[in-house]
């Protein structure tokens, strides 16, 4: 149904736009028991139907687990870009493994990070919400003596430098 008050959460049809306690929802559900598959997708194309994005809700393994899928396509082949698992796990170009997993194929650059900022960039790395050490420019991390454009590395504590499967070289 279109623009009806609906006093359970009982589909009666694959594409709903309903209005529940004064806000209001577009819902697009799929009415079986399956654990995999897709639930509903927005889907953009061009006047040739030919699909050159989508945004698409599969489920996850179970009935009551989904993720979220971004597709584009480049010559003519749609491709997923950037998928969030049930879990809340990001993954651009790749199914993640970790927090956030970013794959660049072949390309030589994985990830930019770019500021404007006068001082530079500064990266924080944190454990349990605390800083533990930063990656930026040596303006911040040193401001007495770098410059917005000198790479510098800090760590809070001790700084260690390993190689050969985390031996210990260098602790500073």
């Amino acid at each position: 149904g279109i623009g009806t008050d609906f006093g359970s959460n009982v589909m009666t049809s694959p594409l709903e736009i309903r209005r529940l306690h004064g806000g209001s929802t577009i819902q697009l559900t799929r009415n079986n028991d399956a654990t995999s598959g897709d639930l509903g997708s927005l889907r953009f194309g061009n006047e040739n139907y030919t699909e050159l994005a989508r945004i698409v809700s599969q489920q996850d393994g179970a009935t009551n687990a989904g993720n979220l899928i971004f597709k584009t396509a480049t010559g003519g082949s749609s491709a997923e870009r950037l998928l969030i698992t049930s879990s809340g796990l990001v993954g651009i170009n790749s199914n993640p493994g970790a927090a956030l997993e970013v794959n660049s194929g072949d390309s030589y650059d994985v990830a930019i990070f770019n500021s404007f900022h006068a001082d530079g960039p500064l990266i924080p790395i944190q454990r349990s919400g605390n800083n533990i050490g930063f990656l930026g420019s040596g303006k911040n991390l040193a401001p007495s003596t770098g410059g917005a454009d000198d790479l510098a590395l800090r760590s809070q504590a001790n700084l260690i430098f390993t190689a050969g499967g985390g031996t210990e070289r260098l602790r500073i």
